[in-house]
């Protein structure tokens, strides 16, 4: 639940768009934690070696 407790917001367009913004930011956490454990076959962009 990324620490989330209530809406910022009032009203119903309002608390909807925070809604899908939790939504995405959930997505994009599950994609992050996928290709930081190996287990996505595909990257984004190259990784960079830092010696």
């Amino acid at each position: 639940n990324m620490e989330f407790r209530r809406f910022l917001c009032k009203g119903k367009s309002n608390i909807l768009a925070e809604c899908i913004l939790i939504a995405m930011a959930h997505n994009v956490n599950k994609f992050h934690n996928k290709i930081k454990n190996g287990k996505c076959r595909t990257y984004l962009y190259s990784t960079k070696n830092v010696a």
